[in-house]
Parts: structure tokens; sequence; C-alpha cells
């Protein structure tokens, strides 16, 4: 399948966010994306602007990934799995084109240097009206045009749905995003 999400704006210039292949049906009931979009990084970084529960991106997003969010070009791989006492668990990893977007600080400017990234999530329905959600995110990437992935990221979120009546959502989300910036591993 092909996806993709054209940006318009009265103050901005149109721009293409999202521009991807899906490939269902892979071993193991795997699914790969392959294109430009937006990784699987936490919880909000994720969403299309128009499709946020705020105004504008938390201050955590647009600071370290970019005023516009975090959209790269690369590939993942993302498996859906049946976990223990009924949770949902959705693994992906995957590689995608180094730097951030405009203003980030996460990584440097070089789009030269990979940044690479899992996710897990774990789902679970508490009842019909509630569900809870807890997810892990690591990041690993560069801060300069060298060959060493010297910025690492651990990002935690959670979120408690519940559904007071069908229309009435209650929704309560966080999340947490710790940063080290030393040399990890160099690929020469």
């Amino acid at each position: 399948r092909f996806d993709a999400t054209f940006a318009f704006s009265d103050f901005e210039a149109a721009a293409v966010e999202e521009a991807y292949l899906t490939r269902w049906g892979l071993p193991w009931d795997l699914k790969a994306r392959f294109g430009r979009f937006f990784p699987k990084v936490g919880k909000q970084a994720a969403i299309h602007r128009d499709q946020l529960s705020t105004v504008d991106e938390p201050l955590v997003i647009r600071r370290y990934l970019g005023s516009e969010g975090y959209f790269r070009s690369g590939a993942d791989l993302t498996g859906v799995f049946e976990g223990p006492w009924g949770w949902v668990l959705e693994p992906t990893v995957g590689i995608l084109e180094g730097s951030v977007g405009e203003g980030g600080t996460l990584f440097g400017s070089t789009r030269k240097r990979p940044s690479l990234y899992s996710h897990i999530k774990k789902f679970k329905e508490l009842s019909d009206s509630s569900s809870i959600e807890f997810g892990a995110t690591h990041l690993v990437g560069s801060s300069d045009a060298d060959p060493t992935f010297e910025v690492n990221v651990l990002g935690l979120d959670a979120t408690y749905l519940h559904h007071i009546t069908p229309i009435h959502p209650l929704k309560l989300q966080g999340e947490f995003f710790l940063q080290q910036r030393d040399e990890a591993f160099a690929i020469n």
C-alpha cells in the first residue's frame, strides 16, 4: 500500500510530510515500511499536527525533534504479538536518514549518518470502555559528521484511555525522554 500526506498552509510552502510503501504478510506476520514517514518514537512524535490533542507539538518534540515533528526517510519492521495475561506487544525496529527536523537539536545536521531506533508498545483493554498502553523507545544517532553514534535517547510513555460516554473520552498521557551524549560505538 502507498500512503502520502501533503501539508498545505497559508503561512508555509506546501510540503510532503509522508510518502511510504507498506508491505504486510512478511514472515512472522511482520509489516515493513519504506519511504518518508513519522517513526514510532514515543507517543506524540508519530502523530501529524492536525491529529494532536493539543494546539501545538509538545515542547520536547519541537526542541529536540524539530518544529514540524520528526519525519525522516528510512525503513522499519513492526510485528504484533499476543503477550502474557492478555497484553498485546508491538515491537518496531528501524533505520532512518540522519539529522532531525527544522530547529531540532537531538542529532547533528548531516543526513549521511543514519539513525537507528526501536520501540516497543504494550497494550491491554481493561474493560469495554478503558485501555492502558505503555511504550519504550530507544534512538541512537550522530551529532556530527564523524562515524560515531554518540547520541543515545531513551523514551518512556504511558496512556490511559477511558470512555465516559462513546463521544466523551478521558485521556491521561505522559512521555519522558532521557538523552545521553557520549560515544557509544562507531561504524567504519
